[in-house]
């Protein structure tokens, strides 16, 4: 039986169109913030680290193959999901963030390994990867200058365009889409208030 009664709770303001997806997504509750999201989260970390250890064309492939469910759960709980974002689910958000960040940190890592994305230092360790995409995550943040306030260099340096393709695909694929469902969240709770 059709409600529209929830249709009106479920739908947050500047939302995608309601389609046959959103209302089947939100039917069967598909949630990026459920405990199986949580723990499919922790499977693909642990994946990306096995990753490490492999050959450049298995490790390439479990990469791929632990990134899809992850990404097509974020993507189809958020972006086509008109359930509202409340900034309670900040946290989970920020989890989402983490989780590719460091697919994007061991991803770039494997390709540094492997001499196919050439930074100085070469072959940065982990951490030093997950700096550079974090502070690519702060410089993106407008007018603040953060990481020129900070005194925060760039942990790792580029010189050709494969490089920083991988940063523009980082920045349009995880980053832009935090930063939208941030604001979403944030103008869900002021139209609430």
């Amino acid at each position: 039986m059709h409600d529209e009664a929830l249709d009106e709770r479920v739908v947050a303001p500047g939302s995608p169109p309601r389609g046959a997806l959103s209302t089947r997504l939100e039917r069967y509750q598909v949630d990026l913030f459920s405990k199986r999201a949580i723990l499919l989260a922790g499977v693909l970390i642990c994946a990306l680290l096995v990753a490490r250890t492999l050959p450049l064309v298995p490790a390439l492939i479990v990469c791929v193959l632990a990134a899809l469910p992850y990404t097509v759960s974020f993507w189809f709980g958020l972006v086509i999901s008109r359930r509202p974002v409340r900034t309670r689910s900040l946290v989970s958000i920020a989890l989402a963030w983490a989780v590719a960040l460091a697919w994007w940190t061991v991803f770039a890592n494997i390709l540094s390994l492997h001499d196919l994305l050439e930074f100085t230092p070469d072959n940065p360790a982990l951490d030093t990867t997950a700096r550079f995409f974090l502070w690519h995550l702060v410089d993106l943040i407008p007018l603040l200058d953060i990481d020129k306030t900070l005194r925060w260099d760039t942990p790792l340096e580029y010189k050709t365009a494969w490089e920083g393709s991988c940063v523009l695909l980082y920045q349009l694929l995880v980053v832009l889409p935090v930063i939208a469902l941030v604001r979403r969240a944030l103008r869900a709770e002021a139209a609430v208030h």
